[in-house]
């Protein structure tokens, strides 16, 4: 997986106002474009519109949105509170995932080097401490040696 490129699509959506809400492996996939191949965030199904432009509730306070083990622990408790860095924490369980680890809800995520100091930025459970948002997490994935 490329991680970069898909933290580039997701920080693209976010910057439109469209968190994605349910980044998980099954959702990032490799598509065969040119002759050549890209990594792509797929299943926009549970997106939100921008706050304020909203019709109709699709979720409810106390529902949850997105996939266990991959959401992050906000998605528990409302589903307006899963933004950007909701993303971001679904995103480095995806990282961990693809490194071998199996996600567990509502846990600050694991993964071996050189992964391990990103991945935990990335999956904080206080949003106030995690990584913020995808133009940090690719500065920081730049450094990454893998």
């Amino acid at each position: 997986m490329k991680s970069n490129a898909v933290a580039a699509g997701l920080e693209f959506a976010h910057a439109t106002g469209h968190p994605h809400r349910d980044v998980k492996p099954h959702n990032v996939i490799e598509v065969e474009e040119g002759g050549g191949k890209r990594w792509v965030v797929a299943d926009w199904g549970l997106t939100r519109r921008p706050l304020g432009e909203t019709a109709t509730p699709l979720t409810k306070t106390g529902q949850m949105v997105g996939t266990d083990g991959f959401a992050p622990p906000e998605a528990y408790r409302d589903g307006h509170l899963y933004g950007e860095p909701g993303d971001v924490f679904a995103l480095g369980q995806v990282i961990a995932w693809a490194c071998g680890v199996t996600p567990v809800p509502n846990v600050v995520g694991s993964a071996p080097e050189p992964w391990r100091e990103l991945v935990e930025g990335m999956t904080k459970l206080d949003i106030s401490e995690r990584i913020q948002t995808f133009v940090d997490v690719r500065r920081l994935l730049r450094d990454v040696k893998a």
